[in-house]
C-alpha cells in the first residue's frame, strides 16, 4: 500500500514529470496481475513455498533499493514491484487455505490474518508519509520498505514450509 500511495510523488521527486510518474504507477498496478497468471496454477503443485515467497519478497526489496540507488530505472523497479507485491498478497492469501486441515481452522486463520494484515497494511501509507516528511527525503521511506521486505522473506520462507496448522487428531476433534 506504502508503494501503491507514495510512487507517484516518489518518482516526481526524483525528476520524472506527473504524467511519467503515473505512467510508471500504473505499469507497477498493471506489473501485480503477472503473478496471479503465473504463479496460482503452481501453488498446489508445489509442496514447499517458501522460495516462491522468499522470492516475492526480495523482488520487492530490490524495487526499493533500485529506486533509492539508481531511479533512472524507474520502468524496471516500477514492474519489479508489482510482481513481488502481487505475489506476496497471492502467496498470503493461498497459505490460509495451503495450511489448514478444514473450513473451521481456514475462516479462524483468514480472520486473523487479515485483520492484523490489513490494520498494518493501512498504517503504512501514514508511515512512509511522516517519515519523508520529517525526513525531508524518501531514503528513510524506502530503507524502510526494504527492511520490511528482508522481514518477509523470512516471514515467507517459515509460511511456505510444507506444513499445515494443528494435527490431523486436532483437526478431527474440532470438527467433532
Amino acid at each position: 500500500y506504502g508503494a501503491v500511495a507514495w510512487l507517484p510523488a516518489l518518482l516526481q521527486d526524483a525528476g520524472y514529470s506527473a504524467r511519467e510518474a503515473g505512467s510508471l504507477h500504473g505499469l507497477m498496478q498493471l506489473a501485480t496481475a503477472a503473478p496471479g497468471i503465473l504463479l496460482v496454477p503452481l501453488l498446489r503443485r508445489l509442496r514447499d513455498q517458501s522460495l516462491a515467497a522468499a522470492m516475492a519478497a526480495l523482488a520487492s526489496l530490490a524495487a526499493a533499493a533500485g529506486l533509492l540507488l539508481l531511479p533512472a530505472w524507474a520502468s524496471a523497479w516500477s514492474v519489479l514491484f508489482g510482481v513481488g507485491t502481487g505475489a506476496a498478497i497471492i502467496l498470503g492469501l493461498s497459505f490460509v487455505s495451503l495450511r489448514v486441515h478444514h473450513a473451521r481452522q481456514a475462516a479462524a486463520l483468514s480472520g486473523m490474518a487479515q485483520c492484523i494484515g490489513y490494520l498494518l497494511a493501512a498504517a503504512g501509507p501514514a508511515l512512509l508519509g511522516m517519515l519523508h516528511d520529517a525526513s525531508g527525503a524518501w531514503t528513510a521511506p524506502l530503507l524502510l520498505c526494504a527492511a520490511l521486505c528482508a522481514l518477509l522473506a523470512l516471514c515467507g520462507m517459515l509460511a511456505g514450509r510444507d506444513r499445515q496448522i494443528g494435527g490431523s487428531a486436532a483437526a478431527a476433534a474440532s470438527c467433532a
